[in-house]
């Protein structure tokens, strides 16, 4: 990992599909356009681009304070904005890789949740609608990692 550096590593116009094989959920992100940036491993690893899912484009700038440090099960900070139509969802803090852990501060702002919940595909709830999971569930897995997203605990509609 010492050695490794990349100027630029661009994907223009690209497209991924993919089937959750546990829902059968079908994932289909276009339009990608993004860089990655890592003048060397001491240095920022940083994530710039676009791209839609849902219908909705997200723009999201991401840094990775220390990669280096990442790669030899040591911690480091990360920080990660997306945005769009929908609003913006900032997320900060430190992790580390091996096992999979952090401590994170998120945030949200924007003129409609609504929105937010959708171009996210999480739906709203309605009077009258079942509560939602509050069992995270897996939406990406690789190699030992595995991500999970929990929906937001919503009041119920009175």
């Amino acid at each position: 990992m010492r050695r490794v550096k990349v100027d630029e590593l661009s994907i223009v116009d690209g497209r991924l599909a993919c089937t959750d094989k546990r829902s059968g959920q079908a994932i289909k992100l276009s339009d990608i356009n993004t860089s990655l940036y890592l003048p060397s491993p001491e240095d920022p690893a940083t994530l710039k681009g676009s791209l839609v899912w849902n219908g909705s484009t997200f723009n999201l700038e991401a840094e990775v304070g220390a990669p280096l440090a990442l790669a030899e099960k040591k911690s480091s900070e990360v920080t990660a904005e997306i945005s769009g139509d929908f609003g913006t969802a900032t997320v900060s803090g430190t992790i580390a890789a091996d096992p999979l852990s952090g401590k994170l501060r998120v945030g949200a702002s924007g003129d409609s949740l609504g929105a937010a919940l959708k171009a996210f595909g999480l739906g709203a709830l309605q009077k009258g609608s079942a509560p939602m999971r509050s069992r995270p569930r897996p939406i990406l897995r690789r190699s030992s990692f595995l991500f999970r997203t929990c929906p937001p605990r919503l009041p119920e509609a009175s």
